[in-house]
């Protein structure tokens, strides 16, 4: 709980950066090049951190351990001729790895020793495996598995013999992800749309049971739970506008807080509760690490990535505007207005397509505007954040 680790390219490539917290110090380097490193995972005593690079840019990361004290950095699955995914979780007693590997030609959910060596398959799920976080109480691991079409779905898996379960609701499978373990193991807190927008669910591993918090129309996602296990934090999303919210779980009491016009995610509570570190970009600044303080509802910034004397502040923020498709079906977009009322336009079409344009740091549709551009950056049918029916009206 003294230390936050994070991917930082501020210096042009991906490395491991930590920061002491409550120390006022500047975020230092713990790895060096070549190769890009991806999600940082303390082990459960806090002496060791995992980290997936990628050596070439090929997306075929190796699962590396780095030892705090000696500063030694350890690839635990050398000469391989497949890929892993960067996500992974540690063991609660710190000796092993849930890893996702495509070593049988699909990625499936493997348990590696923290000191190397050959892996055992635990669940091919007969998709993709795409996260994995072992429960903290050892018994479980939840695991996020592409589904069909667009859908998610969230495995538990027994770690001593393998046994699974799928979440289901009366008996249908739900498009489930994000899963987030409570800190007693007990709960699974995850996100579904049976309502037709992404609501947070508590999973019951004992009894099955789900409880759902307040459901709207608006997507509630990336769940975190408090050290205690007394609250929630989320992303709240529609179309572009995105915010931060504290879920009270005793009383269903919703604290929601913005920095304003643009894109927050991975929130994180601090280990004294009274704060929330999360990720925050717009079209003026790349991502950054942000503090709120939650008593106060004051927000800070932690890094900076952008040089003092750049001032992007003629960047344009997008607005987000509905225009109506051949069919008359209104469809909504980002709009980069230029300066000039007639000159050159152009149309940026997201790929995907499950995605979506919002005002994130997207600096070359900035720069245009700014240049006198207008760029107009549609999200099509089949983009998300606005809802399951529209996220799958391109394949209706």
């Amino acid at each position: 709980g003294k230390c936050i680790a994070f991917s930082w390219n501020k210096t042009g490539t991906w490395e491991i950066h930590e920061l002491v917290l409550n120390a006022g110090s500047e975020p230092r380097c713990l790895t060096m090049p070549p190769g890009g490193k991806f999600h940082p995972r303390y082990s459960p005593d806090g002496t060791r951190l995992a980290y997936a690079l990628d050596p070439d840019g090929g997306e075929s990361f190796h699962i590396f351990v780095h030892d705090l004290s000696s500063g030694r950095h350890t690839d635990l699955t050398p000469n391989i001729t497949f890929a892993h995914q960067p996500n992974m979780s540690w063991s609660p007693d710190g000796e092993r790895l849930a890893i996702l590997s495509d070593a049988s030609g699909q990625f499936a959910l493997y348990i590696l020793s923290a000191d190397g060596g050959t892996a055992r398959l635990l669940l091919d799920a007969g998709h993709p495996c795409w996260d994995a976080h072992w429960s903290p109480d050892g018994k479980w691991i939840a695991v996020e598995v592409e589904w069909h079409g667009q859908d998610r779905s969230i495995f538990l898996v027994d770690t001593q013999d393998g046994n699974w379960r799928q979440l289901q609701q009366n008996g249908e499978t739900l498009n489930a992800m994000h899963p987030a373990w409570s800190p007693d193991g007990h709960t699974l807190a995850f996100c579904s749309d049976p309502g037709g927008w992404y609501g947070i669910g508590l999973y019951e591993a004992g009894t099955g049971n789900i409880r759902w918090l307040r459901q709207e129309e608006a997507e509630l996602t990336e769940p975190h739970w408090s050290p205690d296990g007394t609250r929630i934090a989320c992303v709240r999303t529609r179309g572009a506008e995105t915010a931060l919210r504290v879920i009270e779980l005793s009383s269903d009491v919703e604290t929601t807080c913005s920095m304003g016009p643009g894109v927050h995610s991975n929130p994180r509570f601090s280990p004294d509760r009274k704060g929330l570190f999360f990720i925050f970009e717009n079209p003026r600044q790349p991502d950054d690490l942000w503090r709120l303080d939650l008593p106060g509802g004051s927000f800070t910034q932690v890094t900076h990535s952008l040089p003092d004397e750049l001032d992007l502040s003629h960047f344009t923020i997008p607005e987000e505007v509905w225009y109506p498709s051949l069919d008359g079906v209104l469809v909504p977009a980002m709009l980069y207005r230029g300066q000039a009322r007639e000159g050159p336009a152009l149309v940026n079409i997201h790929g995907g397509p499950n995605w979506l344009f919002q005002r994130k740091w997207y600096p070359i549709m900035s720069y245009l505007a700014a240049q006198g551009w207008t760029v107009l950056a549609p999200n099509y049918r089949g983009s998300t954040c606005y809802g399951r029916a529209w996220a799958y009206a391109n394949s209706m």
